[in-house]
C-alpha cells in the first residue's frame, strides 16, 4: 500500500519460479500454485511449505489452481487424476468426494451461493457436489474431441457460467446455453470469467483479447413523433407513450405498437404526461380538447377540460383484453 514491490522467487523459498495459481486464505496468508509444489506467503512475508502432500508423494506436483473456499480452507487441485487436496488441520488431505468419474482431473473449482463445490473435471465435465449429492454435466461442445474446463463462476442470476476451451458453457433452468464463435464469442478458448457489479460478464479468452457481455443493451423502437412521457402498465403488460401525435400503447411482450379505443380517442392530440393510480386507472394530460383524461380500469372514460369544469362527459368503452384489442 506504500508503493515499494516485493519479489518472491525460488531464491527466497518458493519451489518454483513458474507461478500457476495464487489465493488468499482468511489469516491473511497468500498461498502460491507453482509448477513444482505449493507454499504460502505470511503476511510478515516469510515463505511456508505446507505439510500433508509428502503423505500421497504429491508435494512437487503441478498446481492447476488454488482455491479459498467459504469455511476458510485451501484448496488445491494438481495435473494428476486424484490429486485434489484440502488444507485443513495443518495439513493438506486428499479430497475423494469425486465418485462418479475415474481418476478424476480438476482444472477448476468454486462454490455457489449454497455453498455447493463445482469442480472442472477434464476432458468436459462439471461435478457438483452438494452435500452427499454428486451431480455431473457434461459440458462439452463443439467438435473439439476434448473439452477443459479453465473457469468456473455463478453470477447473480445464478447461473454458473464455464469457461472452456472451446467456447462458453453457461448452466441455468435446468439445461446448457454455449457460445463460441459462431455466435459472437471473440475466441472459443475462454481463460477467466468474472461478473463486475453491474453484472456484466466479463471474459478473458487467449487469442481474442477480452470481451464482455451486458444485460444492457438498448434496444430502439423508432417513432416519427416526440415522445414527451412514458408509463408502464404491469395489469395491461404494455408501456404508454404520450406523445405530440397521441397516445401510443407498446406491447413490451410481443414488441410491437397496438391501436385500440384508447389510442384511437387520443389520436392526433398531444399528450403531455401519462401515469397509472393505484386502482389501475390511467391519468392522461392533454394540450387539446379532452385536456385532462381518466381512462379507468374498465374502459370507463372520463374527461374534464375548460368548456366542461368539472361535470365531464363519459364514454363507455369495452374491456381491455390481453391481446391488445377492445
Amino acid at each position: 500500500s506504500d508503493g515499494t514491490v516485493d519479489s518472491f522467487t525460488m531464491n527466497n523459498g518458493l519451489p518454483n519460479n513458474s507461478i500457476r495459481s495464487i489465493a488468499e486464505d482468511n489469516d491473511g496468508n497468500v498461498w502460491v500454485g507453482t509448477a513444482s509444489g505449493v507454499a504460502y506467503i505470511t503476511p510478515t512475508h516469510d515463505i511456508k511449505r505446507p505439510d500433508g502432500l509428502a503423505e500421497f508423494d504429491d508435494e512437487n506436483l503441478l498446481v492447476q489452481k488454488l482455491y479459498c473456499d467459504t469455511a476458510g480452507r485451501i484448496w488445491l487441485c494438481g495435473s494428476l487424476g486424484g490429486s485434489i487436496y484440502y488444507y485443513s488441520g495443518g495439513k493438506f488431505n486428499r479430497f475423494t468426494g469425486i465418485t462418479k468419474l475415474e481418476n478424476p482431473v480438476v482444472r477448476s473449482i468454486a462454490q455457489d451461493s449454497k455453498g455447493a463445490f463445482w469442480f472442472g473435471v477434464s476432458p468436459h465435465y462439471a461435478v457438483c457436489i452438494d452435500g452427499t449429492e454428486e451431480t455431473v454435466l457434461d459440458v462439452g461442445h463443439g467438435k473439439q474431441p476434448g473439452t477443459v474446463v479453465n473457469s468456473i463462476i455463478q453470477d447473480s442470476h445464478s447461473n454458473i457460467w464455464f469457461g472452456l476451451d472451446s467456447g462458453v458453457a453457461v448452466y441455468h433452468d435446468g439445461g446448457i446455453s454455449f457460445f463460441d464463435k459462431s455466435n459472437g464469442l471473440c475466441d472459443n478458448n475462454a481463460n477467466k470469467i468474472i461478473e463486475d457489479r453491474e453484472g456484466n460478464i466479463w471474459i478473458a479468452t487467449d487469442r481474442g483479447g477480452v470481451q464482455k457481455l451486458s444485460t444492457g443493451k438498448f434496444v430502439t423502437v423508432s417513432m416519427d413523433t416526440t415522445v414527451n412521457a412514458i408509463c408502464e402498465d404491469t395489469t395491461r403488460s404494455c408501456i404508454w407513450l404520450g406523445c405530440d401525435k397521441g397516445l401510443f400503447c407498446y406491447d413490451y411482450l410481443k414488441s410491437s405498437f397496438i391501436e385500440n379505443d384508447f389510442t384511437n380517442f387520443c389520436a392526433n392530440i398531444r399528450i403531455r404526461h401519462v401515469g397509472l393510480t393505484k386502482d389501475g386507472s390511467l391519468l392522461v394530460s392533454s394540450y387539446g380538447k379532452y385536456g385532462q383524461i381518466l381512462i379507468q380500469a374498465d374502459g370507463k372514460i372520463s374527461y374534464w377540460n375548460k368548456e366542461k369544469g368539472l361535470s365531464g362527459d363519459m364514454t363507455r368503452v369495452s374491456t381491455f383484453c390481453s391481446d391488445g384489442k377492445l
